[in-house]
């Protein structure tokens, strides 16, 4: 009789050689999020930009119109790129010189990026 105990089960309730011991586990070629938003984000697209058709990825698109909205003074828009920023190059993050502030706007728009800093974006 063989001993059955600690890391000994017995040989009937062993896995069988070859067998799988998760059979209904994870299908082959099933993708995890990460896998589905990259190649969702590197499809290219056709966009009208000064009237000829461009091909960008759907990431670059997204960049640009955050990009357009910020410039505009959406503040989310801004908040999300500075975010962006900082995350990429913490050192080189700070506001933009030449968008043609007024000094208390550039004044505003640098007190808003030392408080963004201050925060964390793990």
């Amino acid at each position: 009789m063989d001993n059955v105990g600690y890391k000994k089960p017995p040989v009937a309730t062993q896995f069988a050689k070859g067998k799988s011991g998760n059979p209904k586990g994870r299908p082959k070629g099933s993708k995890n999020l990460r896998t589905i938003l990259t190649q969702e984000l590197s499809e290219k697209i056709t966009v009208h930009e000064n009237g000829r058709s461009r091909r960008f990825t759907m990431q670059e698109v997204m960049i640009k119109q955050a990009v357009q909205k910020a410039v505009k003074g959406d503040s989310k828009a801004l908040q999300l790129l500075l975010g962006l920023t900082m995350k990429i190059d913490p050192d080189h993050a700070s506001a933009p010189q030449n968008l043609g502030l007024k000094d208390y706007e550039q004044e505003i728009l640098n007190d808003f990026i030392s408080r963004i800093k201050g925060k964390s974006y793990e």
